[in-house]
């Protein structure tokens, strides 16, 4: 999974909030439209559908809390917008886990069930691994 650092939580929020961490996220949400679009492109046309009703319900559902807890914690709307980002992106993933689609938002939810905030990646995708504050 990920390896903790020795960040301070600013320093964790400040990459967080980065281009560079909103580029490596892109770029593995870009995997899955990619696998989708070279193995199953009959099915692609339903991902922007599905990928607006996750967000409908979690604008409603889900986020409202997520984004007070974020706010109480100091957390900038950069930030908090990188988590939401990281949660849609793992419903995608989860949505089209049984045809082989590429995982990586797993293991950034997983990393925030366990209490840490992802941050970054150190070394080359897919090898290395996940940076957690």
């Amino acid at each position: 999974m990920g390896k903790n650092s020795d960040l301070s939580l600013e320093d964790a929020v400040s990459m967080t909030e980065s281009n560079e961490w909103e580029d490596f996220t892109l770029e593995r949400r870009n995997d899955i439209t990619a696998f989708l679009a070279d193995r199953h492109r009959n099915r692609e046309t339903e991902w922007n559908k599905v990928i607006v009703g996750y967000r409908n319900y979690c604008d409603e559902k889900v986020f409202p809390s997520l984004i007070e807890v974020a706010r109480k914690n100091r957390f900038g709307e950069i930030a908090i917008q990188s988590v939401v980002w990281n949660v849609i992106s793992y419903m995608m993933e989860e949505t089209y886990a049984s045809w082989g689609v590429p995982r990586f938002f797993d293991m950034v939810i997983e990393s925030y069930k366990n209490g840490k905030l992802p941050c970054g990646w150190i070394g080359d995708y897919p090898s290395g691994h996940l940076i957690e504050y």
